[in-house]
């Protein structure tokens, strides 16, 4: 088994889910992809376990008994480059519409996000350099998180968007909308990354459905089905 690096991030695609926490086939604009994410922050949530003892009444222990740490999920921070409004909009159950001039617009309100299963592409390092086809990129997807807007600065320099996410465990996800997760997991998670040979081309179907590298995309016709 190698032992690889991984480094850059270089993409992030989202799609809907369906309220069982299944892929939402065949959704008009129920996806989006983004080629310029700046960093994603990974912190996981534990469920503490406690220890619980009892003592008799001459002060001995007569029972103890410990329960471990669980790790139920993690907090996400995403940050991006681009001020992709279709991903934003998607990823935060926001507005998304098309402006006075043409031009792509989005009104945040107060309402909660619907599930999306997120993926993110890094590349495969063997120390310093890239690892050759078909290991090239590592592919992370987190199958079920819920998204909010998070804190951002407009000033001299470019926006950065910060997007928070709570990721949990999901056995439902199967082969994802795209049909490109690898359906051997057998139990629920949280987290699942293997390496891939191809990075998805903004130039080829389906990414290309608007013509740029960012925005919405159609979740295409898949079959979903549990690992």
């Amino acid at each position: 088994m190698n032992c690889w690096n991984s480094a850059d991030l270089l993409a992030v695609r989202v799609s809907l889910l369906d309220t069982d926490g299944s892929p939402l086939c065949g959704e008009p604009d129920g996806s989006a992809y983004d080629m310029k994410p700046i960093s994603l922050a990974v912190t996981p949530t534990v469920d503490t376990g406690e220890t619980v003892t009892t003592r008799a009444g001459d002060g001995t222990i007569c029972y103890t008994r410990s329960d471990a740490d669980v790790n139920t999920g993690a907090d996400l921070v995403l940050t991006i480059c681009t001020f992709d409004l279709e991903l934003i909009a998607l990823m935060t159950g926001s507005e998304s519409y098309t402006g006075p001039n043409g031009g792509p617009a989005m009104a945040v309100g107060t309402n909660t996000a619907d599930a999306v299963e997120a993926h993110f592409w890094t590349r495969t390092k063997d120390g310093s350099s890239n690892v050759a086809a078909p290991n090239t990129y590592w592919h992370h997807v987190y199958p079920n998180v819920t998204w909010s807007i998070g804190s951002h600065t407009m000033g001299r320099d470019v926006l950065q968007m910060v997007l928070n996410g709570t990721a949990q465990v999901s056995s439902t996800i199967g082969a994802g909308g795209f049909s490109d997760i690898p359906t051997t997991p057998t139990d629920p998670y949280w987290w699942n990354v293997w390496t891939a040979a191809d990075l998805p081309d903004p130039a080829v179907a389906p990414y290309d459905q608007n013509g740029f590298v960012c925005g919405f995309v159609d979740t295409p016709a898949c079959s979903p089905s549990s690992p």
